[in-house]
């Protein structure tokens, strides 16, 4: 008798466990698709995946990245490649630093454009 109460109680906990689980898995599947209806709103799926978005979104990043550091004023650039080691550059230290930035903000950007494709795409 008592090991039959406590048999119920198992099973009445564990219910209860699976319910609160299943609550959770449904309160996160309910939060996944606004990021994707934001995402449709800013990017609709049109233009995400058009065949220019990558690239387009690519040469933003380069240029805008790539044009931020060229201006920065010479003497900051000229800290900046002291600081390096990099001093024997001279002036043209500026063009390697916006050479660098450029690349780097075009890989940002092309990051960014492959997860806007992917959460358009399920939206």
């Amino acid at each position: 008798m008592v090991i039959e109460k406590l048999r119920q109680n198992a099973r009445a906990q564990a219910a209860l466990e699976e319910e609160q689980r299943a609550a959770k898995s449904r309160k996160r599947r309910a939060r996944r698709p606004s990021l994707t209806r934001f995402v449709a709103l800013v990017f609709p799926p049109a233009i995400a995946a058009h065949s220019i978005f990558l690239p387009a979104l690519g040469v933003w990043g380069a240029v805008t990245a790539g044009l931020s550091v060229l201006m920065l004023s010479s003497v900051t650039v000229a800290r900046i490649s002291m600081f390096a080691g990099l001093g024997a550059l001279g002036s043209g230290a500026a063009y390697v630093y916006a050479a660098v930035a450029a690349l780097i903000g075009a890989l940002c950007a092309l990051i960014a454009g492959l997860v806007i494709q992917r959460l358009s795409r399920r939206s």
